[in-house]
C-alpha cells in the first residue's frame, strides 16, 4: 500500500550558482559526509550529482510530510546514497526510521543539462 509521494524538480544552475557561492558551507548545510564523498567522487558531473540528491531530498521530505510535523526533519537528516549499481536509496536517521515502523521510502532520480528530478514514495514493507 502507498501512503505518501514527494516530488521535485531543481533547476541545475540553481544549485551550480549556490555552490559556487557559498562551496563548503553549501555543502556541509545540505548534504552527509557520505554524500559529500558522492558528490566529490562524480569530478565532472558533481554539480549534476548534487542536483539530482538535492531534488531526492525535497522528494522525500514531501513524502514524509504526512508523517511529521515541521521541525521534525532537516534536508541535511535524508541521505540519498547509491547502491553498487548506482541506484539510488534512501538513508534516513534512527529516530525518523521508528516513526515510519514497516514502511520503507522508494526513490527515483534523473538530471539532464538543465533540471534534475525526483520522485519519492512511502509504501509498506511487506
Amino acid at each position: 500500500m502507498t501512503h505518501s509521494i514527494g516530488i521535485d524538480l531543481v533547476e541545475v544552475d540553481r544549485i551550480r550558482t549556490s555552490y559556487n557561492r557559498h562551496r563548503e558551507k553549501f555543502l556541509n548545510r545540505v548534504f552527509s559526509e557520505d554524500e559529500i564523498g558522492i558528490i566529490e567522487s562524480r569530478k565532472a558531473g558533481m554539480i549534476m550529482t548534487m542536483a539530482g540528491k538535492f531534488a531526492g531530498k525535497e522528494a522525500v521530505m514531501k513524502a514524509l510530510d504526512p508523517f511529521f510535523v515541521s521541525g521534525e526533519i532537516y534536508l541535511k537528516d535524508i541521505e540519498i546514497l547509491n547502491l553498487e549499481s548506482g541506484r539510488p536509496y534512501v538513508r534516513l536517521p534512527a529516530k525518523t526510521v521508528d516513526k515510519l515502523a514497516g514502511k520503507k521510502i522508494l526513490i527515483s532520480v534523473s538530471h539532464e543539462r538543465i533540471f534534475a528530478t525526483a520522485v519519492a514514495t512511502i509504501v509498506d514493507e511487506k
